[in-house]
């Protein structure tokens, strides 16, 4: 047995490399959804913080969903409270059974519309803090606008996004790297 130790090398190898950014802390960023750029913020070669904005991007898609659960939303308090106000009457004995039963029926299918409308937001990465605080017109931009973040501090070492540019989930717009520490790849022959 040997024990491992640092000693000078004497003998000199030399090969082609390749520096390349730590691949554990190298992000390819993409929208969930399709969106044309509106605001390009970060270029090529800039130091972004984590949750900074990269670009915003203007989305139909994402602007029908946002009023689907906008209306549903609405549509489900205005249910809940001709619900709450058909039980009250119906313990009463002023209201017919079948009122309470439909306003029941319409407040569940109210609140079935909501939670599917929420997912809907959800499942496009919108958090639920976002999604209680959304209103309309929220501040002042339209509910189809939403924001391209670095997930984590870096540089941004690969830019494919101009202004007015469709931008697809399969596509890259940005590529983020913390430069903290790199790789080096050595090509050396199995005999060195």
């Amino acid at each position: 047995a040997v024990t491992v130790a640092a000693e000078a090398m004497v003998e000199e190898i030399r090969s082609t490399a390749i520096v390349r950014p730590n691949e554990y802390r190298l992000a390819h960023v993409s929208p969930r959804i399709p969106g044309k750029a509106v605001e390009v913020r970060a270029l090529l070669g800039a130091s972004v913080e984590q949750g900074q904005l990269l670009c915003e991007l203007d989305s139909l898609e994402l602007g029908e969903k946002k009023a689907a659960f906008l209306q549903s939303r609405t549509s489900l308090e205005v249910a809940r409270r001709n619900y709450e106000r058909e039980d009250r009457l119906f313990k009463r004995q002023i209201s017919s059974e079948k009122d309470y039963l439909g306003a029941k029926g319409e407040f569940e299918r109210s609140e079935a519309a909501y939670q599917a409308a929420r997912e809907a937001l959800r499942l496009l990465g919108i958090t639920d803090d976002e999604i209680t605080k959304m209103s309309w017109g929220d501040k002042g931009l339209p509910l189809s606008h939403f924001p391209l973040r670095a997930p984590f501090a870096g540089t941004i070492i690969e830019q494919h996004l101009t202004m007015g540019e469709l931008v697809k989930p399969e596509d890259v717009p940005y590529t983020v790297a913390d430069l903290g520490t790199l790789w080096i790849i050595i090509d050396v022959h199995e005999k060195q």
